[in-house]
């Protein structure tokens, strides 16, 4: 009987401290949840934060890259204005050094004709 009384004792004290060991465990799944929720709330948050400031920096790039390409546009039209002006002026300058050419040679001529009446009256 005795025997009865220590199993009985002892099946009561380990249901104890099973329940407190239960409740133990209870208490920390809780604390871990809530530690959890709370840290995956906050992850949540940065994401949140993150991913707008990258969404707004991608609007400014975008804004950004599109004024450079408008920039980029005026700087190709401006090149192309001067490629012309060039054109223009190569064409005006070749015109103007045949027009030049031909008057030495006539003043070349006309100066070998002179020396050569010269050098015919003094012969």
């Amino acid at each position: 009987m005795e025997d009865e009384k220590l199993t009985a004792l002892l099946d009561r004290k380990f249901s104890e401290v099973n329940g407190r060991f239960d409740r133990l465990e209870g208490n920390i799944n809780g604390r871990f949840d809530r530690i959890e929720g709370d840290v995956n709330g906050r992850f949540d948050r940065i994401e949140g934060d993150v991913n707008g400031r990258f969404d707004r920096l991608e609007g400014k790039v975008g804004v950004q890259f599109e004024q450079i390409r408008g920039q980029i546009q005026q700087v190709a039209e401006g090149v192309d204005n001067v490629d012309q002006k060039l054109d223009r002026f190569h064409i005006e300058t070749l015109d103007e050094l045949k027009d030049i050419r031909s008057d030495i040679r006539i003043s070349f001529t006309m100066l070998g004709t002179r020396i050569t009446d010269l050098e015919n009256t003094h012969s």
